[in-house]
């Protein structure tokens, strides 16, 4: 929605988001191919409910989730008047460091967003949904693993993601936007579980719920992985890998000189066996070389699949005197995105409504973003278009309207 010139405290309703969708002509990959979160996809699960119910979301869910379960503090937020007795707000310090502002979210999207609900109201549905019906046929559904077209089974159900721990079983799910984030974790065969609600900056709460579940003894202690600084281990892992649905991460050193996967945050790699790593989350990478014997690909294994990466070397890249300012057209949202070229190596491109995000030359025919996880790619197939990637975002094409003469 940031391409369409939406903002971070700007309203946003479901309307909203289906006038963008209704721009869309084509998926990411056949359904039933791989695994992607998406958003959109609940916002459209939503319209299913509705159409099928006849009555609008929130009092779906009101009628069929919250009353049965007595969450008599839960509701699903409809506009941004609405008046919500004795909710949270999300800050973040201003700009002067002297204080808080209110950084909360204006979303009113049915599916993804807006569900207002309290840690109690969380526990009554771990604690009942499993034994009471309808909801213990839906549960078993949701932690069933879904299987691909290709026949193999990942850990992803129904709206909810699945892991083993220490020989039990798990169903969870986190997610944050804006100041706020959330987690719940249920271990169905004892009915232990934990839920986490909090308006704190910081966006992963997954350890937060890892030292709860020890601390209430639901669980062993894990403690942290080891990572020892990169001594011995090789340079040559490091660098920018690119699956084919144009998905881009980068490996590199992180704190302590320690290898780092990142996307969006750092995730520190542990050596397992000569090209093999893992992350705390259940990735496993296993990088591949070539006959010359130089790294070429890494093959990323986690519980949602498993995908080959193909490592940024010697791409085609752009005369180095080449000018790609221009006004650029997004055909998925109909916005004209400005993109100025400082030199040869650096890029900065105009979104309407949002600040100027800078890009610099990582290898190839790759631009980085300085402080976002946002890439640019040259198509040298097609010198009028370029390749945006962003989390959740990926292969939009931006092609050139009108090119600046600077």
């Amino acid at each position: 929605m940031e391409l369409a010139g939406w903002r971070g405290g700007d309203p946003m309703s479901t309307e909203d988001v289906l006038a963008v969708l209704a721009l869309e002509d084509a998926t990411q990959f056949p359904p039933g191919d791989r695994f992607m979160y998406s958003n959109s996809g609940f916002t459209l699960l939503a319209e299913i409910v509705e159409a099928i119910s006849g009555q609008r979301f929130a009092e779906f869910v009101a009628q069929e989730i919250f009353a049965p379960l007595g969450m008599n503090d839960s509701l699903i937020a409809t506009n941004p008047d609405q008046i919500i007795p004795e909710r949270a707000f999300a800050y973040r310090m201003s700009e002067d460091e002297r204080g808080f502002r209110d950084f909360s979210p204006r979303l009113y999207v049915a599916g993804p967003t807006s569900l207002f609900t309290t840690s109690r109201d969380m526990a009554k549905w771990l604690e009942n949904a499993p034994i009471t019906e309808p909801f213990a046929g839906l549960l078993e559904k949701m932690a069933r693993p879904h299987e691909l077209n290709s026949g193999l089974e990942i850990e992803v159900g129904l709206g909810c993601f699945l892991m083993g721990w220490q020989g039990k079983r798990y169903v969870f799910h986190t997610g944050s936007d804006r100041g706020f984030a959330a987690a719940f974790l249920l271990q169905r065969e004892g009915l232990l579980g934990s839920v986490i609600l909090t308006n704190h900056p910081r966006n992963d709460v997954r350890p937060a719920v890892k030292c709860l579940l020890e601390a209430a003894g639901l669980v062993e202690k894990l403690g942290e992985l080891v990572h020892e600084p990169n001594k011995g281990i090789s340079d040559e892992y490091e660098g920018t890998y690119v699956s084919d649905l144009g998905e881009i991460r980068e490996i590199r050193s992180g704190k302590d000189q320690a290898l780092t996967m990142f996307w969006v945050v750092e995730y520190p790699l542990a050596e397992k066996a000569p090209d093999r790593f893992a992350t705390s989350g259940g990735e496993e990478l296993l990088f591949q070389r070539n006959s010359s014997g130089r790294i070429e690909a890494v093959v990323l294994a986690a519980p949602t699949g498993t995908s080959s990466w193909q490592k940024l070397a010697a791409l085609v890249t752009p005369p180095v005197d080449s000018d790609w300012s221009g006004t650029y057209l997004v055909s998925s949202t109909q916005t004209l995105l400005r993109l100025s070229q400082r030199d040869p190596e650096t890029i900065e491109l105009e979104i309407p409504k949002q600040p100027p995000i800078r890009f610099k030359a990582v290898g190839g025919d790759l631009f980085s973003s300085e402080e976002e996880c946002i890439w640019l790619r040259y198509l040298p197939e097609d010198p009028k278009q370029l390749m945006l990637s962003m989390p959740r975002c990926l292969n939009v094409k931006l092609t050139l309207q009108e090119p600046l003469h600077q």
